[in-house]
């Protein structure tokens, strides 16, 4: 009786085996081959989900790029569409500013369109290309490493920055230097339009060990905090209450949920 139920489950298993055969099923989660390192920098890698289907048209590539990758200026012959899947990339057409995609953005670059697209300095990125397949990529010319990174570094001066200040204030000075801090913080953001946060914290067991999530809507926002008259006064008053100081800039996680910290009361 046992030997009569495998002898059914086996056939029951080719059975299936033998449906799923009359299908040609590919993989899209499949990070597909390593490409040639030609016409980019750092390291990519493609899989042709479609490609040179006649009845379709059109081909649908996935492209995985380190961070720090690019590939070079290039047109196609046909209308190209980006889907950003996953991570931050930079994108760029001639003549026009160079920007920032992140997952769930899709954008259309027209046929004959010089542009060039990329990961960006710190993330990696996942794409869908969709394209016609009649003729190949027409690369026009290198895009250099110096480049990119003077992208990297323009579009990153517009990004919000995040900054936390771990201070460590002599016990003695703490209750002036708090009442300092929180005149300071105030005026900041009350004054300032371009700083978000400035949202002071310290520790339950060490309450002279002080903690500062510092947020302003980009560099030159805290660029010109700096200049303020309140935060000059916080600097000169504070400054020999100061045992310790150390700035560490932060990146957020999911950017997509800063916006709504601040809408929630």
């Amino acid at each position: 009786m046992k030997n009569s139920i495998l002898v059914l489950l086996i056939l029951a298993s080719l059975s299936a085996f033998s449906q799923d055969s009359e299908y040609e099923v590919s993989s899209y989660l499949l990070e597909g081959i390593k490409a040639p390192n030609t016409h980019y920098l750092g390291e990519a890698w493609l899989n042709r989900i479609i490609h040179d289907d006649i009845e379709l048209g059109y081909n649908i590539t996935k492209a995985t790029f380190k961070a720090n990758s690019t590939l070079d200026w290039h047109k196609h012959s046909s209308a190209q569409v980006l889907i950003i899947v996953d991570g931050e990339a930079y994108y760029q057409e001639r003549g026009k500013k160079p920007i920032v995609l992140r997952e769930g953005d899709i954008i259309k670059c027209e046929k004959d369109t010089e542009h060039w697209h990329s990961s960006s300095k710190h993330n990696d990125v996942t794409y869908l290309a969709m394209y016609g397949g009649d003729q190949p990529t027409i690369w026009t010319e290198v895009l250099t490493q110096e480049y990119y990174d003077s992208v990297a570094e323009s579009l990153n001066s517009d990004k919000i920055m995040i900054r936390l200040s771990e201070i460590e204030i002599h016990p003695e000075h703490l209750d002036e230097y708090l009442n300092i801090l929180k005149e300071e913080a105030e005026a900041s953001v009350r004054l300032e339009s371009g700083v978000i946060s400035i949202y002071p914290i310290y520790q339950q067991e060490k309450p002279n060990e002080i903690r500062i999530l510092e947020i302003y809507a980009d560099k030159k926002a805290y660029q010109e905090h700096l200049k303020t008259s309140h935060f000059q006064h916080y600097k000169t008053n504070t400054l020999h209450m100061v045992k310790s100081l150390k700035l560490v800039d932060m990146n957020e996680i999911d950017e997509r949920i800063m916006p709504m910290i601040f809408k929630k009361n």
